[in-house]
């Protein structure tokens, strides 16, 4: 337990996971609690699919920092935080593997679309690539997912 983050919802959750488990093996009984666990699972409800940053970064930029804000409130501020800083030309990624969003400088790139790779030579499978841009210096970066 002394390797978690308990600076963000993730570590705490495991945190909290972790201690019950432990006093239950010893023989204590525990009434645990539930906060930690709708807090995360209201987190993951207002999260786009298509977005999975880390721990961290939620923590900094996407939770709302009045913690005694309703839990309705808090799931529109989390959407609406996701929508500011989350942008893209047409359409959001439409990932093959898991969601890798590009993030520089604690700030997620500009989306502009992906291409389909269909027998290619230069790859051994097909996939897409991801184009984003970097609104502030114009670098383009990719990200290639393959099936």
């Amino acid at each position: 337990m002394a390797e978690l983050n308990y600076g963000n919802s993730a570590g705490q959750i495991e945190a909290h996971g972790t201690a019950e488990l432990f006093l239950m093996k010893i023989g204590i009984e525990v009434i645990a609690s539930k906060k930690y666990t709708q807090d995360h699972e209201l987190l993951i409800s207002a999260t786009p699919k298509y977005i999975d940053a880390d721990a961290d970064f939620i923590e900094k930029y996407i939770l709302p920092t009045d913690k005694m804000i309703a839990k309705a409130d808090k799931k529109q501020f989390i959407k609406q935080r996701y929508a500011e800083l989350f942008k893209y030309q047409t359409k959001p990624p439409q990932w093959i593997q898991h969601p890798d969003w590009l993030i520089k400088n604690d700030k997620p790139l500009f989306f502009l679309g992906q291409f389909e790779i269909k027998n290619c030579n230069l790859f051994n499978d097909d996939g897409r690539i991801y184009l984003f841009i970097d609104t502030g210096t114009g670098a383009v970066e990719t990200v290639k997912q393959f099936y």
